[in-house]
């Protein structure tokens, strides 16, 4: 889908260096502006990405399961929400840093506490 007025506007906001985002298919938009071409970035898939945005090259793409940030445009996974929102937090309000650092280490620690033992989360209380 091809919406030059709107791949204008990211492409001028992240040149500009505004804070920029997209997260699954979010990421969409901002490769059809060109904006991922020249900035290290993730999403669902190379391919996803390739197939469906013309002029895409690909050559930052980079395969992580965490929120990626370049030049103040932040993309993600559809499976990284939790490192997103740490990302894109810190990008617009960089003076919060430490207390998004904060949340990351607590959240991390739930999980890290849980592991791979969803029971003790699930269980219903006998």
């Amino acid at each position: 889908f091809d919406d030059k007025p709107l791949h204008d506007r990211l492409a001028a906001r992240a040149a500009a260096g505004r804070p920029t985002a997209g997260v699954c298919a979010g990421t969409l938009p901002l490769a059809r502006a060109g904006v991922l071409n020249t900035r290290a970035h993730t999403s669902n898939a190379k391919g996803f990405l390739a197939e469906n945005a013309p002029g895409y090259s690909g050559e930052r793409y980079v395969d992580a399961a965490h929120a990626i940030t370049d030049g103040g445009v932040v993309t993600a996974s559809g499976a990284a929400a939790a490192s997103f929102a740490c990302a894109v937090g810190a990008l617009v309000r960089p003076e919060q840093a430490p207390a998004v650092l904060g949340y990351w280490a607590m959240a991390k620690g739930e999980f890290e506490a849980l592991g791979d033992d969803l029971t003790p989360v699930l269980a219903s209380p006998e």
